[in-house]
């Protein structure tokens, strides 16, 4: 089953995917500067014209917002993310005026 959802937080609006298999839903949050994923991803697979950020919990759509940033590949390094923040923070950050000046 692949379930589609509009996330909306202080104005910005970002799109969630959940696929739900059988033993392991996966949630993914993105936009179109960011993606958002949980622990079960390679990171480094992902294009590279794309920030991509891994957060330490995955269980639902709320996690990966709350979830703090632990891992990051190298477009989301030179966009300014930082280890450590969340995932809503990153996800407002990737929107924001400043950050779509440097892409």
């Amino acid at each position: 089953m692949l379930e589609l959802r509009t996330i909306k937080d202080n104005g910005n609006t970002f799109i969630g995917v959940k696929l739900g298999l059988p033993r392991q839903p996966i949630y993914i949050i993105y936009t179109t500067q960011c993606i958002v994923v949980g622990v079960l991803y390679d990171i480094h697979n992902f294009n590279h014209n794309i920030a991509v950020v891994q957060v330490n919990e995955n269980k639902s759509f709320n996690d990966l917002l709350n979830s703090r940033c632990i891992d990051m590949n190298d477009k989301a390094k030179c966009l300014g993310y930082e280890l450590d923040m969340k995932g809503i923070e990153v996800l407002s950050h990737s929107l924001s005026k400043e950050n779509k000046e440097k892409i």
